[in-house]
């Protein structure tokens, strides 16, 4: 547990502040080496893994004496900078019992966390993320409500795994899904009669 919790603090000591207050994992921009950002599959898969040690503690009377502050505050630091950061930059959308993440169009400038750079014709700006990622976000909100008990967690997993399992279609004594399905408006593109996104 020891070297478990200095790992999670070593990785909490790499975030950097955005210039919305919300801190992140803010680095080269995969797509556009031009510009920085703070990702959704990034901030889901660290802060899952961190929150796995948070429920470790929780559920063990024993752990909890001695731990149960720093399982605090790893919850209380994803619950402000993932779910409410990314609700916050307008990447939440949902629709009656579904819902989704996309990109945020904004952007840093390399090395400078002082001002955001406001880029919708950067690659994937806007586009809704893969089921893989969707799920990524899932398992933080699922662990969340885990320890806390809050529905509101519950909630948002559900509508995420809701949208994915809409999209499964039963097909010749199987299940089939594209990796890739739009699931936002800003998926479409109207001028072009098509999506911004491949659909495989």
């Amino acid at each position: 547990m020891e070297w478990g919790l200095k790992y999670c603090d070593f990785l909490l000591d790499k975030m950097d502040t955005a210039p919305d207050g919300y801190k992140g994992w803010i680095g080269p921009y995969g797509y556009d080496d031009r510009y920085w950002a703070d990702v959704h599959v990034g901030d889901a898969i660290l802060f899952a893994a961190i929150l796995h040690f948070a429920v470790l503690i929780s559920e063990d009377e024993s752990l909890k004496k001695v731990y149960g502050d720093k399982a605090d505050s790893y919850i209380e630091s994803a619950k402000r900078n993932f779910v409410e950061k990314w609700d916050k930059r307008g990447t939440w959308h949902e629709d009656g019992p579904f819902g989704s993440y996309a990109r945020s169009p904004n952007y840093l400038k390399p090395n400078n966390f002082k001002e955001w750079v406001y880029g919708p014709e950067v690659s994937r700006s806007g586009v809704s993320h893969p089921f893989n990622k969707q799920f990524d976000a899932a398992q933080v909100s699922l662990r969340i409500y885990r320890v806390t008990g809050e529905k509101f967690y519950w909630d948002r997993a559900e509508k995420i795994f809701f949208t994915a399992k809409s999209h499964f279609q039963y097909f010749d004594d199987h299940y089939c899904w594209n990796y890739y399905e739009p699931l936002v408006p800003s998926d479409i593109d109207l001028k072009k009669k098509n999506t911004r996104h491949g659909v495989w």
